[in-house]
């Protein structure tokens, strides 16, 4: 609340939002809770913090209540497209040109939060107590679709800058190092380099405009690593 009430730059609002929704969606929103701050500004600030508080109090409850349902749009988009993405892989009436022609069109929506949500379906079956053929024959057909996607995408990017627009789309930060982690381990030192010139162009960029501190903070996270990864192989070679 309090660093919602004093950011200088409203701009960098939604990321703060962002950051700590865990913490917005779990409050305690209630009539008494509400009352207590504004009891508590009113007298440490009188009624003009009183007024702040309100007006704050308001702006992250509306900010809640729309996140989560974009999120359940969201949700409910990649659902859809990965549904029929399945349909037609698993359609013995349709050919591979059938199967292109929908991921070219639906290149687009290939976006960092349904490459997560195709991620977490694998993992969800995978992880199930029972693995039986169906389960698994459904996790091969998933990851398929995943490579067909990526494939996709990769068409016209190298795959560094393939890669690294798929890490910035991961907003917690060990989820995103563990990624990085693996992708720096299977293709090795090269490839790491090819991140490196990216994360040092972007940042180098960043110098002249005035971009949200939480890219930043993200793209130095990932430079840092890749440094120490080459430093690491070029020290055991």
């Amino acid at each position: 609340l309090e660093q919602v009430m004093t950011t200088s730059k409203p701009e960098h609002l939604p990321s703060l939002m962002t950051k700590n929704m865990d913490v917005l969606v779990n409050m305690p929103v209630n009539s008494t809770f509400i009352t207590n701050l504004l009891d508590e500004a009113e007298q440490s600030g009188g009624e003009e913090l009183q007024q702040n508080v309100m007006m704050t109090i308001e702006f992250m409850l509306s900010f809640v209540e729309e996140f989560v349902n974009q999120t359940k749009t969201i949700d409910d988009t990649n659902k859809h497209l990965l549904g029929r993405i399945f349909r037609e892989m698993t359609n013995k009436e349709s050919g591979e040109e059938q199967l292109d022609e929908l991921l070219e069109k639906e290149k687009d929506n290939f976006t960092p939060s349904f490459l997560r949500h195709l991620e977490n379906e694998c993992e969800r079956i995978s992880n199930a107590p029972k693995i039986t053929r169906e389960s698994t024959r459904l996790i091969e057909t998933l990851r398929v679709i995943q490579t067909r996607v990526l494939e996709e995408l990769g068409s016209d990017l190298g795959e560094g800058a393939l890669i690294l627009g798929q890490l910035m789309g991961y907003d917690d930060d060990n989820e995103r190092m563990a990624v990085l982690e693996a992708g720096l381990t299977v293709r090795g030192v090269g490839f790491a380099q090819d991140m490196l010139d990216l994360t040092e162009e972007a940042l180098e960029g960043f110098q002249k405009l005035e971009v949200d501190p939480e890219l930043v903070k993200r793209v130095k996270q990932l430079d840092t690593r890749i440094r120490d990864f080459i430093e690491e192989n070029n020290i055991l070679q």
